[in-house]
């Protein structure tokens, strides 16, 4: 919650009408509430010499209305709510309803033990399709050129600068992406033990930080763009990403971040190092469907995915090679050791000669 002088002042003043999304509907608030967040950027929209503050009226309608609500939330609240995951099972009345017509056929099906003439069903010999694990070592991932590029595969400049880029280090935790003043602590904005994400979609929560970091960012809103962002990475630390569904949905945020969020400086942007830091970490078990699609149309992303990937790589190389290394150098200090027998520890006195020490008095 905002601090209540500062929410005061919103009643104080004039108000302003927002136009969002392709219907243009309409959302009245405070200018005061613009005023005080800290952006330039909205702060001249109701404080300048632009024709918004002349008309008193914003157009947003390149931005849905979803998330200006949203916006408009934050505006006065401080925080904001998100669709929960929508559940992967169809409750529909009529997919109820298929579902239920369904088993009464399965419960009346004849027993083919009873048809003498049905031929009995053969079982396929069709062993379980096991998805093996497969090694960073053994991936091998050729560069595609964006269909933009002018760049060739001869081209040795650009060959230079993804070299530069391919830095033998781990990759850091998508948790340590975010700026150092600010900790993960928010929540996902619902909770994660009633949607476990083996039955429910996350796309349309994951989208939507995503949409408000597009805003905040754009608009360097740096309040709503931190929040975004701690949700949005809490939301994707709880993404399965074995399960069927998890490439589609990763690969519908790497879209919208890399299409929607500014591309000026993309590797110091916290939300396109988040997206391709988690597709790299999970690159065996996300390399498919949508998301090689999306691979497959290259660009930043596939670029930013390369470079992390042969980051990992290389790390990994050079910890198997450091281990071996230390396994021959114990090799090495293990033959150079003698084994010596000590003599047995003679408690009675008596010398190896079986003569007693000193005379007998």
């Amino acid at each position: 919650m905002y601090d209540l002088q500062n929410l005061l002042k919103y009643f104080q003043g004039d108000t302003i009408t927002i136009l969002a999304g392709p219907k243009k509907q309409r959302f009245l608030i405070h200018q005061e509430a613009l005023k005080l967040t800290g952006s330039s950027s909205l702060r001249t929209l109701v404080d300048g010499r632009w024709s918004e503050s002349k008309n008193q009226i914003i157009d947003w309608c390149h931005t849905d209305a979803d998330t200006v609500s949203r916006i408009c939330t934050f505006l006065y609240t401080g925080d904001y709510e998100t669709p929960h995951p929508t559940s992967r099972v169809d409750t529909s009345p009529s997919a109820v309803e298929d579902k239920a017509e369904a088993d009464r056929l399965s419960e009346t099906r004849l027993d083919p033990t009873e048809d003498a003439e049905a031929e009995p069903e053969v079982e396929p010999d069709i062993e379980p399709q096991v998805e093996p694990q497969v090694m960073l070592e053994e991936i091998n991932i050729e560069v595609v050129a964006p269909a933009h590029s002018d760049h060739t595969g001869s081209d040795t400049n650009l060959q230079r600068t993804l070299q530069r880029s391919f830095d033998a280090r781990p990759l850091t935790p998508i948790d340590g992406i975010l700026p150092k003043e600010v900790t993960i602590g928010t929540g996902a904005n619902f909770d994660i033990t009633k949607y476990p994400y083996e039955q429910y979609y996350y796309v349309d929560t994951l989208l939507a930080h995503a949409k408000l970091y597009a805003f905040a960012y754009y608009h360097s809103y740096l309040t709503l763009t931190n929040l975004a962002l701690q949700r949005l990475i809490e939301t994707l630390n709880n993404v399965r990403c074995e399960e069927e569904h998890a490439a589609r949905e990763v690969a519908a945020l790497a879209d919208f971040v890399y299409e929607h969020v500014g591309t000026e400086a993309i590797d110091k942007d916290p939300l396109h190092k988040t997206t391709s830091h988690f597709v790299a970490m999970n690159f065996t078990s996300l390399a498919r469907d949508d998301l090689e699609r999306s691979l497959a149309l290259g660009g930043d992303f596939t670029l930013d995915v390369i470079r992390k990937v042969s980051r990992r790589i290389r790390a990994d190389a050079e910890l198997v090679e450091a281990v071996k290394q230390e396994n021959a150098n114990l090799h090495r200090k293990f033959g150079d050791l003698t084994v010596t027998e000590e003599q047995p520890v003679d408690p009675w006195g008596f010398r190896s000669s079986g003569q007693r020490r000193g005379r007998r008095h």
